[in-house]
Order: C-alpha cells, then structure tokens, then sequence
C-alpha cells in the first residue's frame, strides 16, 4: 500500500491552503520514499496506482484538473469536513 504522509507546500503559498497550493506529496510504501511532485502523484494516479491519505478512513488521493489546467490531486470526500490531504504534517 502506498500512503501520502506529509505535504509541502509553495513558498508563499495563502494562510488557508488549498489542494492546489501543494507543491509535493512525501509518499512512502511499495518502494517509494520521498517527497514526489503533485504533478507526478496525479501521473501515477493516471497509471493504475492506489494511494491513500495516512488518516483514517485511509481515502484514496483522485486526481483533479483546475479551471487553467494545472493537475493536483486531493483525497475522496468523506464525512470529513476538509480534505484529508490537508490534514497531514507540514514538512
């Protein structure tokens, strides 16, 4: 299982982030360990692999395309009232 444990954001980034404001996923599990691009979590989410926000229910990340085409990704909605995505550590 791959799980998404920390985020990163852009340097300057806005006092309430969004998904989109999120420069890198720190993915770690099946041979992955590191801090990955979102761009290159939304590829591998295209590609067929599975990975989910490390808070419980565990959701899966979904890719998304904003309104100017830029990819991001963000967690399944839930009963959670934000994206868990968001809710992991700041590294």
């Amino acid at each position: 299982m791959i799980l998404a444990t920390k985020i990163h954001f852009q340097y300057g980034c806005p006092a309430h982030p969004s998904e989109q404001d999120i420069q890198s996923i720190y993915l770690s599990g099946e041979e992955l360990e590191g801090f990955y691009l979102k761009e290159q979590v939304y590829d591998m989410i295209l590609q067929g692999e599975i990975i989910r926000v490390n808070i419980y229910p565990y959701p899966i990340l979904e890719e998304m395309t904003s309104s100017k085409g830029e990819k991001y990704v963000r967690s399944m909605p839930n009963e959670s009232r934000h994206d868990n995505l968001l809710n992991l550590p700041r590294a």
